[in-house]
């Protein structure tokens, strides 16, 4: 799933995985969770297939390109469209209502607003939970309590078997990476240590808070508490199984994720005095404060269907971007959680009572132009997407409105074995919605002997690293579309892969499917 750093950019064959530091397939499936299974597709000869041998031919050249719009699965707010609506005046509470329409917003009681949530760090899963801090910090258990000095670090290990399975060993060091030989037991058999902070202010300075010691090997700073939590169960086939927890108040975990998932930056633009829009901030504003809305409503709608296996509310990374912690943390982003504190989405009419639900408020970065859609969202027409400030480059153009891909025909003949050579790519259903007719919903390969093979847009999409599954073929018997021309100036440090920008790049699909633990 790569992200281009230009409007043009050509893909490469395969599924590119390179996202904002997470590369796994894995969240490539979670992230599109709303991807339908494949179209099964079967090799079929045609009637008269020795016939169709001698007249079709290969395919005319050496790859199959491809124009696409978006990137994501374009349900619930679309970053780039929200930001796009922004700037041309609109309010947060005008961009929810479009991309989430029958919603009500509701405001959340003081106790349900000021609760603290269970956030599991995937990245540390099955790992020891190593806890340091530039202040001095505490480690409890029940009426345990280790005092742990500034700079120095403590490691819980889950013991997995025996008569003490279930329990932690607690031991201390002066550093993370100290050696194993560096690191003093001093407490065994307690049950799920949590490190307490220096801190637990809402506006704590970095410095009295907490660092997780990664099993990635990343130093992460978070708000709140760390918990080392023993996840035993029916769900795991009755194996103890080392989890880390952050329990972080609802409120700091919507400032920490909104940044990470739409720029800080937006909230600056369009520059001048011009641009400044409602509360004295500029119109990009609007976008953040629409962002963590969804941001606090999408927790609790996850809450309220389960959580996240039953021992956590939600997870760092393919529910939504809490893996960097509070890195990008930000004084504008700090504004917009604040501005809307409380406010949440709730499926039902207005008012809301026990018959109202959190709306699910999936988001993602770039609908090109139309959100797909989802159980609980019709698609919507998404002008906002098109957005592109004269003079901003990467933060004000949207890079994936438009793009292009090129496959080359021999990855195809190997992705599609039973048809032999090819001869044709061509889209045989679409979903209605924009542009070509809308979202591929299926795809026919054709070989020179007439054989074919069927799959949906999705499945091509991730056969092949598309962006999106809204393309169109643009050459060979099969084109229906001719390439674009491009649009807009790009920014190369927004959305290179493997790349680290000075701002987050928008829009990491959240979903409420959970991979297995």
């Amino acid at each position: 799933m790569s992200r281009a750093s230009s409007a043009t950019q050509t893909r490469r064959c395969g599924v590119s995985l390179a996202r904002v530091a997470r590369s796994r397939l894995g969240l490539v499936a979670a992230a599109f969770a709303f991807a339908g299974s494949c179209v099964l597709g079967v090799a079929v000869a045609y009637p008269g297939a020795a016939q169709a041998m001698a007249t079709r031919r290969a395919f005319p050249s050496k790859n199959v390109t491809f124009a696409g719009h978006g990137w994501g699965p374009a349900w619930g707010l679309q970053q780039w469209g929200a930001f796009g609506y922004a700037v041309q005046h609109e309010s947060y509470g005008w961009i929810l209502d479009h991309y989430y329409p029958g919603t009500t917003m509701t405001e959340l009681s003081k106790k349900a607003d000021t609760r603290y949530i269970k956030v599991t760090i995937e990245e540390n899963a099955n790992a020891p939970v190593v806890v340091t801090s530039d202040s001095p910090f505490t480690v409890a258990s029940g009426s345990t309590r280790i005092p742990v000095a500034a700079g120095t670090a403590v490691k819980s290990v889950l013991v997995a078997s025996g008569k003490a399975a279930g329990t932690w060993t607690v031991s201390q060091a002066n550093s993370c990476a100290a050696p194993a030989r560096s690191w003093k037991v001093v407490a065994r058999g307690i049950e799920d240590p949590t490190a307490l902070p220096d801190s637990l202010a809402p506006r704590a300075p970095q410095s009295k808070l907490l660092q997780l010691c990664r099993a990635d090997g990343q130093l992460v700073t978070y708000r709140g508490k760390i918990e080392a939590f023993d996840y035993y169960g029916q769900q795991t086939g009755d194996h103890h199984l080392a989890r880390t927890l952050d329990l972080v108040p609802l409120e700091q975990y919507v400032a920490d994720v909104t940044p990470a998932e739409s720029p800080s930056g937006w909230g600056t633009l369009p520059s001048g005095a011009a641009g400044k829009g409602p509360q004295g901030e500029h119109y990009g504003f609007q976008e953040l404060e629409a962002q963590a809305v969804a941001v606090r409503t999408y927790v609790l709608a996850q809450i309220a269907a389960g959580g996240w296996y039953g021992y956590a509310d939600i997870c760092d990374d393919v529910c939504q971007s809490y893996v960097s912690g509070t890195a990008y943390e930000s004084a504008l982003t700090n504004a917009a959680t604040r501005d809307t504190r409380g406010e949440v989405l709730m499926l039902g009419s207005s008012p809301c009572h026990s018959h109202c639900s959190p709306a699910p408020t999936q988001y993602s970065a770039s609908s090109g132009g139309w959100t797909q859609g989802s159980p609980d969202f019709k698609p919507v027409v998404d002008k906002g997407d098109a957005v592109c400030l004269k003079g901003t480059y990467g933060l004000g153009c949207n890079p994936w409105h438009d793009w292009t891909a090129s496959v080359p025909v021999t990855a195809v003949e190997k992705m599609f074995p039973a048809i032999g050579e090819l001869a044709s790519v061509k889209v045989t259903a679409r979903n209605r919605h924009g542009a070509y007719g809308g979202r591929v919903e299926s795809i026919e390969v054709v070989g020179t002997t007439g054989k074919t093979d069927t799959v949906s847009g999705n499945t091509w999409m991730f056969d092949f690293g598309f962006d999106s599954n809204w393309f169109a073929v643009t050459d060979g018997p099969g084109a229906s579309a001719k390439p674009p021309v491009a649009h807009g100036i790009v920014s190369p440090a927004i959305g290179r892969p493997g790349a680290q920008p000075a701002v987050p790049p928008p829009g990491r699909p959240s979903s409420l499917a959970a991979r297995n633990a």
